[in-house]
């Protein structure tokens, strides 16, 4: 069955209902995206992990000793 619009202004506020709905969806999950990261990071900032590991410091008379 199919439901013709009356006016045109009825068939744009068709049409923006459909628009809503899609954009509520899209912000729903970027929020929820958002919240999982925002957690994420501060459990990680209270365990006192870092983004990335600390990297061991080279001196160059360690690698020379290493060589020569």
């Amino acid at each position: 069955m199919t439901v013709i619009a009356m006016s045109s202004t009825q068939a744009i506020d068709l049409d923006l209902s459909g628009v809503t709905t899609v954009l509520g969806v899209v912000l729903a999950i970027g929020v929820t995206v958002l919240l999982g990261w925002m957690w994420k990071l501060g459990h990680r900032l209270e365990g006192g992990e870092t983004a990335t590991p600390p990297r061991p410091e080279r001196s160059s008379a360690s690698t020379d000793a290493a060589v020569g």
